[in-house]
């Protein structure tokens, strides 16, 4: 391989204020860390917003479980997203809720090494 490669540093995201925005889930990626497998979930934040366009993520553990304790955290978003409680032994595709509207609770951004980092605290249903 004989392409050459340029070393640069990330760039950041736009910092918003934290706070609830009408958004819609754009995209799904799978990926494994030392937790386990997991979703990324990608939001874009409403058209009629001050902030559109702007896109939040957030990460779920790949488990829809349910306990007397409450839901599993991936099971939580997509009941927020699909507006509806999902049944024990349903078989779901998060890839379904791609295009469907929520609202999303951004946190306070922080820089990480460098890079200044914004994700969502909660995904609550759309009104």
């Amino acid at each position: 391989m004989a392409k050459k490669l340029k070393v640069t540093q990330p760039e950041g995201i736009k910092e918003i204020p934290s706070d609830i925005y009408p958004c819609e889930l754009v995209s799904i990626s799978e990926g494994e860390g030392s937790f386990g497998e997991y979703l990324k979930l990608t939001f874009q934040i409403a058209k009629d917003s001050t902030y559109a366009g702007e896109q939040r993520t957030i990460l779920a553990s790949k488990k829809l479980t349910r306990s007397p304790k409450g839901g599993s955290k991936l099971l939580n978003i997509l009941e927020a997203i699909g507006g509806k409680k999902l049944e024990l032994d349903s078989e779901v595709d998060p890839e379904d809720f791609i295009g469907k509207k929520a609202r999303i609770l951004v946190a306070e951004a922080k820089e990480v090494e460098g890079v200044l980092i914004q994700n969502i605290d909660k995904v609550l249903p759309h009104k």
